[in-house]
């Protein structure tokens, strides 16, 4: 019996191009990321999708119990500018308000 040898053939890895960041601008999102926040997705092998959101400068997180009142940023707004008059004695009203109004 003769034994053949194998040759293991070297697989050729293709190569990868040079890519040119000369003309990238640094932090050019990280302004808008900072202010509006952003969400972190972890795609799972078994299909599964964690989502973390990181909130920005200009949001507000309510706790859920407090949550459960408010359907939408709307009702947040409507409910602190109720809050806000009523604190301060005045009759503040919005651009919505002053048009159905007049």
């Amino acid at each position: 019996m003769e034994k053949k040898n194998s040759i293991k053939r070297a697989v050729a890895e293709p190569e990868i191009p040079e890519t040119d960041f000369s003309k990238g601008v640094r932090g050019k999102y990280a302004a808008a990321m900072k202010k509006n926040g952003y969400t972190i997705r972890v795609y799972r092998a078994d299909g599964s999708v964690d989502e973390k959101r990181v909130l920005g400068e200009s949001l507000v997180s309510l706790d859920p119990d407090v949550q459960a009142y408010f359907p939408d940023s709307r009702a947040v707004n409507r409910a602190l500018r109720k809050l806000i008059s009523s604190e301060h004695g005045t009759g503040h009203k919005t651009m919505r308000e002053r048009r159905r109004s007049a």
